[in-house]
């Protein structure tokens, strides 16, 4: 809470503080043949914080359907993975360099609404020439809300038909221009 306070500066401080969150991530930097880069990373967390479920109250019932006060859940985790690698190098003015993308992410389904994230794409630079500057790419992705939230939703519609909106994925793409005008 302390971080989004302008008065409080550069803090470091622990104060107030709801848990504590443990990263281990493992990385691999490899450089494939014809010095074509890439990066890949994996790696899991886990928070100490305690966090009200989703979906559960403390006797177990839907909060939706029941009512009552949410069930505290204690430690919350997650795993993800990050893909960089490059298939073709820039020329010497940085043009043409294409480069592959990939990102997934998934969270602790008992206090989140959206449970994983996944995407990917391409980059090209230098698409045009003359424009070894510019930079255009493609991407695709898909967020997924928790499935346990989903079900709820439907068994409200169940009782009372138009009750909640079900919800479960949403997917985007995006189409990129960069463009370095000197």
């Amino acid at each position: 809470a302390d971080n989004t306070d302008p008065t409080k500066g550069f803090n470091l401080s622990l104060g107030g503080a709801k848990g504590v969150m443990m990263p281990v991530e493992l990385d691999w930097t490899p450089t494939l043949s014809a010095g074509l880069a890439g990066s890949y990373r994996v790696g899991i967390w886990h928070a100490t914080s305690n966090e009200p479920d989703i979906v559960l109250n403390t006797q177990g019932q839907p909060r939706a359907l029941a009512g009552g006060a949410p069930m505290i859940r204690h430690g919350l985790s997650g795993i993800y993975a990050n893909a960089r690698q490059a298939l073709r190098k820039p020329g010497p003015d940085g043009a043409g360099g294409v480069t592959l993308f990939f990102n997934a992410a998934w969270v602790d389904d008992r206090t989140t609404k959206l449970e994983s994230k996944i995407g990917g794409g391409v980059l090209i630079t230098g698409p045009f020439p003359g424009r070894p500057g510019d930079e255009v790419g493609l991407a695709i992705g898909r967020v997924a809300v928790n499935k346990r939230l989903t079900r709820v939703q439907q068994l409200q519609n169940l009782r009372a038909p138009g009750a909640a909106t079900v919800q479960t994925a949403e997917v985007v793409t995006e189409l990129y221009y960069g463009f370095q005008p000197i």
